[in-house]
């Protein structure tokens, strides 16, 4: 986990080094006030389902949790931003679903083309467990971003705090045993962002 944050880290300073020139001379307005059509997010981290007792499985256990998310339409205000819709579309890693980010923005230098952000996804997903069952939740994930600005979008780092709030309180496994769910996981995940596209509105 130590290793993959300090691998994030590196490579988005080293593109913001090399990216530098990109981002002289983008007017204010486009900071302030634009769309980026496309982004993703791309790393994972630990998933913890924890039980007190289960009917039959060993459902207890603490997993790697893959993070691919596709982002579309980041929209950028003065001081806040919205995702309007965020998808999860990894089927073969283990979920699919999607939903909704939003969050404040905050610079971090005088020309803001440095900013963090702070703010929640929300949506529902499908979670797959190791006996080969789907959980749907909801999913909250309250994130913290440090975002780069170039003239053709953004690149930056990221952590997500997964909580998933199931919709069952028991699965059916695909041997037709039934174990009782706990009303919550939870787990975090480190990642690296890029978006592309830059609109002034």
């Amino acid at each position: 986990m130590r290793l993959h944050l300090v691998g994030l880290i590196v490579v988005v300073a080293w593109v913001s080094l090399l990216s530098g020139s990109l981002a002289e001379g983008i007017p204010d307005a486009e900071l302030e006030n634009n769309i980026e059509w496309f982004g993703i997010n791309l790393g994972g981290g630990p998933l913890m389902f924890n039980l007190d007792h289960d009917d039959y499985y060993p459902l207890a256990f603490t997993r790697f949790g893959p993070q691919a998310d596709l982002l579309l339409f980041n929209l950028n205000f003065p001081g806040w931003y919205l995702t309007p819709l965020e998808i999860h579309p990894v089927f073969f890693l283990g979920f699919l679903g999607g939903g909704t980010r939003a969050g404040v923005r905050l610079a971090l230098s005088d020309d803001r083309r440095h900013e963090l952000r702070l703010g929640s996804f929300a949506g529902v997903d499908g979670y797959l467990y190791h006996i080969n069952t789907f959980a749907p939740s909801l999913v909250l994930k309250p994130h913290a971003q440090y975002l780069f600005h170039t003239s053709s979008g953004s690149i930056g780092v990221g952590v997500d705090f997964l909580l998933l709030f199931h919709f069952r309180d028991e699965m059916l496994g695909g041997d037709g045993h039934t174990v009782s769910v706990p009303p919550v996981a939870y787990g975090a995940s480190v990642y690296l962002r890029w978006t592309i596209g830059r609109s002034a509105r």
